[in-house]
């Protein structure tokens, strides 16, 4: 268009052309909300009939309105079921979580009256589910069958055969005579509390405790066979915590097993808070042999026969468990001797003498041990080989390597006779020997605390956190170089100790001993 050409008013402008925008609405009430559908209705068949018939595609549960905490389950195969729901409050009147226990009723009127007594329960403070469950055929059993079935449990569980061999005999011993006859759902907290209590009193002669006061003074020792046995009597320390272990065990598998309803046995709580051992450790009094000792122990068995000498030797030697030692097999023992053919199928792995401990023998029973021997070790087992051969599996075994050595007792009592001047009096035992082990390697041989730990076989993740998932590495050599420190430290003590011995048998002592060495000089 030219711009000499006048604008032709006809044709609208551009800004006649634009869009106009809408007019507002009149503003209006929101829409009401529309109630949410209620699921609380006065229970009848029928309506659970009507209900049934309908394709569900999940559960629908439904609360009566005339019995307070009954609800009715309808599920999308038509079938029903009745629950009776509360909340139980604590002590100070707060308000917990809802619970929940299954009526056995076949219909409406059968689930109300099932409830209401339900609700009277609940209002004196009583479980329904303990109601419920007492009437239940598979949780009537008494605590004498639920000790068998336990058993069996530990046993298909893969647990070691003395381990549930201890655990059945602490439920029969301690627990049977006086509760044997009680349903397991009837049990009380008042009932557990006074088994403990009995048993806290108990005094043994196998006990470590204090000593009976009209025995406090003077131990009773008796003989048997010959050999003496110290019949002093004891209170028991760590007797009422290895029951209260098992008891807690059985009633947890119970609950799990569904014998027990959720949330009905007893709450158990440790009779002995600390044991003397954890209390000695704490205040820093815990008893510590150290290699003296080692060395008059190691001197005390000089004319004892040859598998209780070599077995409490080797003890001193490698920090096994007692039982981990005394339960030793031959196909354990390896390298030892010379014909034996090695086949190297792992380059790394260590071919030495050594001893391969199953895990079933280990505590806790999940990982194995390595040991490496040193020389000495090496001997002692060799001699065993030798004057009492390999016929039977058990190397420590006085019935033909039929059964592993099981005299224990008469031989610390003679031992402790034989070391008087030991720490503690009487009161050491075999299993202070890892303490001194341990400690001795730290503080004369400078040892690594990982290499101890190892000697030990304490836990990986314990040892190492979550590094130990990477490393695979046994530190064979490094444990067996310490062991080789430790046997000659040893042997070393026990020279010395023998050259005491004899200087106060000739009547010389030590000092005139040294006063050559010193002219020489």
């Amino acid at each position: 268009m030219d711009a000499s050409t006048p604008p032709n008013r006809n044709q609208p402008t551009y800004a006649a052309r634009r869009p106009t925008a809408a007019p507002a609405p009149a503003a209006t009430a929101p829409a009401p909300k529309l109630p949410r559908q209620s699921r609380r209705t006065n229970l009848t068949d029928r309506k659970l009939d009507d209900l049934a018939a309908k394709r569900l595609t999940k559960a629908v549960d439904i609360t009566d309105r005339t019995q307070k905490g009954l609800v009715a389950r309808v599920r999308p195969n038509g079938t029903r079921a009745f629950y009776f729901k509360w909340r139980p409050t604590s002590g100070e009147g707060v308000a917990r979580k809802f619970r929940s226990v299954r009526l056995d009723a076949a219909n409406v009127a059968e689930a109300r009256k099932k409830a209401s007594e339900a609700a009277a329960a609940v209002a004196i403070g009583r479980d329904p589910r303990v109601t419920v469950a007492a009437f239940n055929p598979a949780s009537a059993i008494t605590v004498t069958t639920a000790i068998g079935q336990f058993k069996d449990y530990l046993t298909g569980k893969g647990n070691t055969a003395g381990y549930v061999t201890n655990a059945e005999r602490l439920l029969r011993n301690h627990m049977e005579p006086d509760l044997g006859n009680h349903r397991l759902i009837d049990l009380t907290q008042r009932d557990i509390a006074t088994l403990y209590s009995k048993v806290m009193t108990k005094v043994t002669a196998k006990a470590s405790g204090e000593a009976e006061p009209e025995q406090a003074n003077a131990q009773t020792l008796k003989r048997r066979k010959g050999r003496p046995v110290d019949s002093t009597k004891r209170k028991v320390t760590t007797l009422p915590n290895r029951l209260h272990t098992q008891v807690k065990h059985m009633l947890n598998w119970a609950t799990e097993e569904g014998i027990l309803p959720p949330g009905v046995a007893p709450v158990l709580r440790r009779p002995v808070k600390i044991e003397p051992s954890q209390q000695r450790l704490n205040d820093g009094t815990k008893r510590v042999l150290r290699v003296g000792h080692f060395a008059r122990i190691w001197l005390a068995v000089e004319d004892e026969p040859v598998h209780v000498r070599v077995l409490v030797r080797l003890l001193i030697l490698l920090p096994f468990r007692r039982e981990e030692l005394t339960g030793l097999m031959w196909s354990w023992v390896k390298g030892v001797d010379a014909a034996e053919n090695v086949l190297m199928l792992d380059p790394a792995a260590f071919i030495g003498p050594r001893l391969d401990v199953p895990a079933w023998r280990m505590k806790g029973g999940k990982r194995p041990q390595l040991m490496p021997l040193p020389s000495l070790a090496v001997d002692m087992l060799r001699e065993m080989a030798d004057q009492r051969g390999v016929g039977g599996d058990h190397v420590f075994s006085v019935t033909a390597g039929r059964t592993a050595f099981a005299g224990w007792q008469t031989l610390m009592v003679r031992l402790r006779s034989r070391c008087s001047d030991m720490p503690e009096g009487d009161e050491w035992t075999i299993h202070d020997f890892r303490t001194g082990v341990a400690t001795e390697c730290g503080d004369r041989l400078n040892a690594e605390e990982s290499i101890i730990q190892r000697l030990l076989h304490h836990s990986n993740g314990a040892r190492m956190g979550v590094t130990w998932r990477y490393d695979q590495s046994k530190r064979v050599d490094a444990m067996l170089r310490v062991l080789t420190e430790w046997q000659a430290l040893v042997v070393q003590a026990v020279e010395a100790e023998q050259q005491r011995r004899d200087a106060v048998a000739t009547g010389v002592t030590a000092a005139m001993i040294a006063l050559p060495m010193r002219a020489a000089e």
